[in-house]
């Protein structure tokens, strides 16, 4: 039985030895070709180049790009207000004599504006304008009575004071831009009726120290002078005398930076105007697409392009209006952690952020942006 198995290895064995003496003799002179053949066949197999793997991903991917200038803005609309507006009630009731003044009027400091005679007697008291300005309205005429506002709930008030020489100019930032905001910041404000105005160049006065929770805005304040650098003057040399009292915060209001000494900014309170912000300014940085950003468990990366991969850099975020944004790539090194400008040769993924994963096989389009 044994014996019967072994028959065939026999077999096999004899034949093989035969076939190797037989080459060895020369007598098969083609099968060294034919091996040679072979080897050459595989060594030129290894070298044909590989396709892309059938799993990888068309992505669009962008370099980026160097502007002349780029700054962060913001434009917002803009609320013109009286710099100080009262509304003057009687304190006690009577009946209206006389009015010294009428819509339209300018007023100064002291100034008698309304006389009423006191019901049940005939004492007649004066209510005097509290600051200069002008008479914005007033809702009285000579014979009518009037009640005691310290009495009467609601009373209408008599005369409306604006002081209008200056105007206090007020916006709502969004939180976005907060932290740019600083004293130093410059605003343009804009008549969108008139384009082809120039903005009134001017400085914030001052700053909220809060965010309102209601629709994530900070107020920011302008106070300007809205009449020509002669008044200007005029008007701050007769306040340093009383240590700028009247003025809030006894700080003067600013004058228009780019208006010539003829010229007014003649600002009409209660109008909506423009007001851009110009918070910061950089000189030829590399920009990429906001929207190439991904944001991921507080931190915040772009994805580039190497060999045909993914990788995933940390970024920090100097800029970003929604559009375009100037980010600095991070690497931790031995010295510890370092900020660096992208080169402009890195090509930097463009796509949807669900899609952006480290090591991810793409194939990758370079795109115009």
């Amino acid at each position: 039985m044994v014996r019967s198995k072994l028959i065939p290895i026999f077999v096999n064995l004899l034949v093989v030895a035969v076939v190797v003496a037989a080459w060895w003799a020369g007598w098969i002179p083609g099968l060294e070709h034919l091996i040679s053949q072979r080897k050459e066949s595989v060594a030129a197999s290894a070298e044909l180049p590989r396709s892309a793997p059938a799993t990888a991903m068309r992505m669009r991917a962008v370099k980026p790009r160097r502007d002349a200038k780029t700054q962060v803005s913001v434009t917002q609309p803009a609320e013109v207000r009286a710099y100080y507006t009262v509304q003057l009630f009687a304190d006690r009731a009577g009946t209206v004599t006389m009015l010294e003044k009428d819509m339209g009027d300018d007023v100064s400091e002291g100034d008698v504006v309304i006389e009423i005679r006191e019901s049940g007697t005939n004492t007649t008291y004066r209510i005097v304008s509290p600051f200069d300005g002008v008479i914005a309205s007033r809702s009285v005429d000579p014979g009518t009575f009037v009640p005691s506002a310290a009495i009467v709930p609601n009373a209408s008030p008599l005369l409306t004071i604006a002081r209008t020489d200056i105007v206090t100019v007020s916006m709502n930032v969004p939180d976005t831009f907060v932290p740019f905001v600083t004293p130093n910041v410059q605003a343009a404000i804009r008549n969108p009726t008139a384009a082809n105005q120039p903005p009134i160049e001017t400085r914030l006065s001052r700053i909220s120290p809060m965010v309102r929770s209601n629709d994530r805005t900070l107020k920011v304040e302008v106070d300007l002078f809205n009449e020509t650098r002669q008044d200007y003057d005029e008007l701050i040399a007769e306040e340093k005398s009383k240590e700028f009292a009247s003025f809030k915060s006894r700080k003067p209001p600013e004058f228009p930076l780019n208006l010539t000494n003829q010229q007014s900014a003649d600002l009409v309170p209660g109008m909506l105007y423009e007001m851009q912000l110009t918070m910061k300014e950089f000189a030829s940085v590399p920009m990429v697409p906001s929207s190439s950003i991904v944001r991921r468990s507080g931190k915040t990366y772009v994805y580039v392009v190497v060999d045909g991969k993914l990788v995933e850099v940390p970024v920090v975020v100097q800029l970003d209006d929604g559009t375009t944004a100037y980010v600095r790539k991070v690497r931790r090194t031995d010295q510890g952690v370092v900020e660096e400008d992208c080169g402009g040769d890195e090509l930097i993924a463009w796509g949807a952020a669900g899609d952006l994963q480290a090591g991810k096989v793409v194939e990758a389009s370079l795109t115009d942006w």
